[in-house]
């Protein structure tokens, strides 16, 4: 529980009172809660879910998905992410661009109006994959989301419009509104 004077952290929801409900901790696909007691939620041998494990273990890790979110709109600090004619994205533009988001089994895949994938490549992200790449999405308060490699490096924007995967640390840079 929070107290005025100590605001809640990014991966956390507070109530209108002020009252700390969960933490939520993302490890890659997968997500664990812990309650407001300080204990996780497991799910029991009934399908029951309780707040009663100190330390966390398979019963607590459950996987997330996104329902009813086929299109992904990203604005950055910089402005919108946009598809330029080679493929290449950029992070700096005053128009947004409609992505596609399938999210299977806690994983992202991301792909283009052409119909291609977000990939990785040595300039930076771009729409040109033939096949998807998965990714984990880390929400935040305020619609706010980071996007990590499999490699857990962070997609991060530059003022220049460059979006590449290599952040280590989740800042202003790396975090997008959806």
């Amino acid at each position: 529980m929070h107290s005025a004077a100590t605001p809640p952290g990014p991966d956390e929801q507070v109530d209108a009172a002020g009252n700390n409900a969960f933490t939520v901790e993302f490890d890659g696909p997968n997500v664990m809660f812990r309650a407001a007691n300080g204990n996780y939620l497991s799910t029991k041998m009934n399908k029951y879910i309780k707040a009663d494990t100190a330390t966390p273990d398979d019963s607590c890790v459950f996987t997330w998905t996104l329902v009813n979110r086929p299109r992904l709109i990203l604005r950055g600090e910089f402005g919108f992410i946009n598809t330029m004619p080679s493929g290449l994205l950029e992070c700096n533009k005053s128009s947004p661009e409609v992505y596609n988001l399938t999210v299977t089994d806690g994983k992202a895949a991301i792909s283009a109006q052409n119909g291609k994938f977000w990939k990785i490549t040595e300039t930076g992200v771009s729409a040109t994959g033939d096949k998807a790449e998965d990714y984990s999405l880390k929400l935040f308060p305020n619609s706010r989301l980071a996007i990590l490699s499999e490699k857990q490096q962070l997609f991060t924007c530059q003022q220049h419009g460059a979006l590449t995967a290599t952040g280590d640390r989740v800042s202003s840079a790396s975090l997008f509104e959806y």
